[in-house]
């Protein structure tokens, strides 16, 4: 398949380069691949930037800055079929955890219930 490196994530410093009519069809084009581990957007137009927020289908972006995936205080992981889960910050923890609520009574009598 021709371009296949562009739509497989390989981990590599390896760059494509594609021609779009737009900017809208440049998101498209970059949401199109089943992966969607980060992004980066270059631009001086802030409307850009909110369209790319909410068009890109990745996990992570970063505006005017390269995906350097090292944010520790920020939430990582990506959609699609890229990343497991919502690693680091606090969303990591909530990730990784359970809520659950114990009730001990020490006084070793039967209570009973609140509810009739």
């Amino acid at each position: 398949m021709k371009w296949e490196v562009s739509r497989r994530e390989i981990f590599s410093p390896v760059v494509t380069v594609f021609s779009a009519r737009d900017f809208r069809d440049a998101v498209d084009v970059a949401s199109s691949v089943d992966y969607g581990l980060s992004s980066s957007i270059y631009t001086s137009n802030i409307r850009n930037v909110f369209v790319a927020l909410n068009k890109l289908q990745v996990g992570l972006t970063y505006v005017n800055s390269s995906t350097i995936i090292g944010e520790i205080q920020l939430p990582f992981g990506g959609v699609k079929k890229s990343g497991n889960t919502r690693e680091d910050g606090h969303e990591g923890v909530r990730e990784f955890t359970d809520l659950k609520t114990v009730y001990i009574d020490y006084s070793g009598r039967l209570q009973k219930s609140f509810v009739d």
